[in-house]
C-alpha cells in the first residue's frame, strides 16, 4: 500500500518549539557534557543535520527523526529509497551524509542514539534480507500533482541493536586476528 504524504506539512509539524523542547532535553541526556546545542537553520537539511551539540572538545553533527508514535512500537524507520523516480538511496544508505549521530525521538518523550556510520553499515549489510522480513511500505510524497516515492523499513530497535552489536564483534575478532 503506498500512502500520499506531504512533505513540507511533515516538516512543518516537527519544527515546533514543543518538538524542539523534547529534541534539545533528548540531547542532554544523550550528551551529558554537551556546552551548547545550537539548531542548524540552513534549510534543506545541510547534509542531514538538525543540530550541533558540542563542548570544549568535540561539535557533533546530529540528525533528528521524530516519531508520531509510542516507543512502544519498537521500532525505527530505515529509508532504503528517498526518491526512487531518479534513484537517490535514502538518508540510511547515503554515505555523503554529513551526519554523526542520529537520534529517533518519539511522542512519549522516549529517545534513541546511534552512530550514523554502524547504521550506514549494518543497512547496507542486511537491506535486502530486512526489506523482506519487515514492514517496508511505499509512500507517495509531494502537492500540486507533483510526486515522488520514497521507502522506508521498519526494523525492531533490538534488531538494529543486535546487528549493530555483532558487526562490531566482528570487526573487534578481525582486528585481533590480524
Amino acid at each position: 500500500m503506498t500512502e500520499i504524504r506531504n512533505f513540507r506539512q511533515d516538516l512543518r509539524e516537527t519544527e515546533t518549539t514543543e518538538v524542539d523542547a523534547k529534541v534539545r532535553k533528548a540531547l542532554k541526556k544523550h550528551f551529558p557534557a554537551c556546552e551548547t546545542i545550537i539548531k542548524n537553520d540552513v534549510k534543506g537539511n545541510d547534509g542531514g543535520v538538525d543540530y550541533y551539540v558540542s563542548n570544549f572538545i568535540y561539535e557533533y553533527k546530529i540528525d533528528v527523526k521524530v516519531r508520531k508514535r509510542s516507543s512502544k512500537d519498537g521500532d525505527v524507520a530505515l529509508e532504503l529509497w528517498s526518491n526512487k523516480e531518479v534513484g537517490k538511496v535514502g538518508w540510511t544508505l547515503d554515505s555523503s551524509k554529513k551526519t554523526d549521530y542520529i537520534v529517533w525521538i518519539w511522542d512519549d518523550g522516549h529517545s534513541e542514539i546511534f552512530y550514523f556510520k554502524d547504521i550506514l553499515e549494518v543497512f547496507e549489510e542486511r537491506k535486502d534480507i530486512w526489506e523482506k522480513e519487515f514492514f517496508a511500505p511505499t509512500q507517495k510524497t509531494g502537492s500540486g500533482g507533483t510526486y515522488y516515492t520514497s521507502q522506508c523499513v521498519f526494523v525492531p530497535i533490538s534488531t538494529l541493536k543486535e546487528a549493530i552489536y555483532w558487526i562490531q564483534e566482528f570487526k573487534n575478532l578481525k582486528n585481533t586476528i590480524l
